[in-house]
């Protein structure tokens, strides 16, 4: 019996944080489903972070991702609910995972500490896959991002953006 307490009230205090518990939920303002398609020079935009940071004060940005395809949905409060109506700068990010030593082929390593070091093995491999952004950083800024949406309450509010 007491190993199933920590699993319920584990899962209860995830639904509280999620949103579900029912008191927050008095703060929160209508949302309206909001969804589209990234692509960078046309082709399909996939695991790109899209946030919709609203112009007006009191509004609470809008958060997504996309999909293998390039689509997204966006979410405020709960997975998938929309945005809140009104204008919105859209910036998109787009990072490369960096290497873990797990997913990489160790290869060979010598294990003489005077062998000289080879810049073709492993180690000058995984410097070469740091982590950064793959698109222009233009798109995550702000003040430069050419992308803005207005989200309605009575519209289609799907908004696609071409990166390039």
């Amino acid at each position: 019996m007491r190993s199933m307490v920590m699993p319920v009230a584990t899962f209860g205090l995830l639904l509280v944080l999620a949103g579900c518990g029912g008191a927050a939920g008095a703060n929160q303002q209508d949302t309206y489903p909001v969804t589209g398609t990234l692509t960078f020079h046309n082709a399909p935009l996939a695991d790109a972070s899209i946030t919709y940071v609203p112009l007006k004060e009191g509004m609470p940005p809008a958060v997504g991702r996309t999909d293998s395809s390039g689509n997204y949905m966006l979410t405020t409060y709960n997975i998938n609910d929309g945005a809140v109506e009104g204008d919105y700068k859209v910036l998109i990010v787009k990072i490369a995972q960096a290497a873990s030593d797990d997913d990489d082929d160790m290869g060979e390593h010598s294990d003489d500490p005077n062998a000289e070091f080879d810049d073709t093995s492993h180690d000058a491999a995984k410097a070469k896959k740091s982590s950064g952004s793959l698109i222009p950083s233009r798109y995550s800024a702000k003040e430069a991002t050419p992308f803005s949406a207005t989200v309605a309450a009575d519209g289609e509010n799907k908004f696609d953006f071409d990166l390039q």
